[in-house]
């Protein structure tokens, strides 16, 4: 027994620098446009919850356990890495998988961990290239565990189907995580998939990004082009007006790319406006997904690190979005739409009813031009 471990050590140890060194090509992803701190840094003014994932930042090799439609279980090797983002006040993790699911089809995630200051909660929100969508956990954290949960009605079913993803980084280099699925109120949990992290400093993590803003996925489906014209660096003239009819008028930068190996576009936004606003940056991703025919967004502002899932279609030559799963029945709801988009320039403004939609009023308006190159 004393000799086995060592053996099976030194035999995962060589299958995952072979994984790494067949990696003989790049992600299609933009570089990271977080402006203000280094990857490698969370902001000194950061929540002190934010400290507790130290120990995830840096360069992983994954092994992923993933059950089938057939009860079967598909083994899989990727990479990871996880960095600081929105100026230092959240964590993000890039995961790249070429044969996920034994059908040489890919998985590209994008993951934002953040501790939400007003709910006194951890979010995770994941970006999903596989799957085409975006989901939302929140949970707590436990003795270097964190536990979330999720729940959804899905497939046009009547029961409410419930995630559970625990992330274990109690380990040195080493993170575990297990995600369980059970119908709500059965606690009857099922194993999905199961992912085992080791350091790996060998890996070069400019493999997750380029010194540009990236390249699209040639294989995309027509509709995935249609937030492209985000790529690029911008300038933003923006102007809100508060309920009391006062305005307030900012300028702000912002850079999109393209992730997910090419499937998905992301913005960094930063904002420079006053004092009382030190290190303003948000971050949104967008994802086509072709089965509900529609854009899925994941938003994480550093203003109490809130996270925000949303979406909708192309309507005629304008963009619009909303929250999902509004409900009609309350006389006040949004719409976010993006309008006169041109090659350096396009609009957008956020709109409000509180009468259920008889009159809309405009609250949010911001103008973006391309920088020169």
């Amino acid at each position: 027994m004393k000799r086995i471990f060592p053996i099976l050590f030194l035999t995962f140890s060589l299958l995952s620098v072979s994984y790494t060194q067949s990696l003989d090509y790049k992600l299609r992803d933009g570089n990271i446009f977080d402006k203000g701190l280094s990857l490698e840094m969370e902001s000194a003014s950061t929540n002190p919850e934010l400290k507790k994932l130290r120990p995830l930042i840096g360069n992983w090799n994954v092994k992923i356990r993933k059950a089938t439609s057939d009860s079967t279980v598909h083994e899989s090797n990727g990479i990871a890495f996880f960095y600081y983002q929105n100026r230092g006040h959240s964590v993000a993790e890039k995961v790249h998988v070429q044969n996920y699911d034994g059908e040489e089809n890919e998985l590209n995630t994008i993951t934002f961990y953040a501790f939400n200051l007003a709910a006194k909660r951890w979010n995770i929100g994941i970006a999903n290239s596989y799957l085409e969508s975006v989901a939302i956990f929140d949970g707590a954290e436990d003795n270097g565990k964190l536990i979330l949960k999720n729940a959804v009605r899905s497939n046009g079913g009547v029961d409410i189907i419930e995630k559970r993803l625990t992330i274990d980084y109690t380990s040195k280099n080493l993170i575990k995580t297990l995600l369980e699925t059970s119908v709500l109120h059965s606690n009857n949990w099922k194993i999905m998939e199961e992912r085992t992290y080791t350091a790996n400093k060998e890996i070069d993590q400019s493999f997750f990004y380029n010194e540009s803003f990236g390249t699209a996925q040639p294989n995309r489906v027509p509709e995935s082009a249609e937030f492209d014209f985000l790529i690029g660096d911008w300038t933003a003239h923006q102007e809100f007006t508060f309920p009391n009819g006062q305005t307030a008028k900012w300028p702000s930068n912002g850079s999109g790319v393209y992730v997910l190996n090419g499937n998905a576009v992301m913005e960094h936004n930063w904002y420079e406006v006053d004092s009382s606003l030190p290190e303003a940056a948000t971050t949104i991703v967008r994802l086509y997904n072709r089965v509900e025919r529609r854009w899925e967004c994941l938003y994480l502002t550093n203003r109490f690190n809130s996270m925000l899932y949303f979406g909708g279609r192309k309507e005629g030559d304008k963009i619009i979005l909303t929250f999902f799963n509004s409900d009609n029945s309350k006389p006040s709801f949004s719409y976010f739409t993006f309008y006169d988009i041109e090659k350096d320039k396009f609009s957008w403004f956020a709109q409000s009813s509180t009468d259920r939609g008889k009159t809309f009023s405009t609250n949010w308006k911001i103008t973006q031009v391309r920088k020169n190159e």
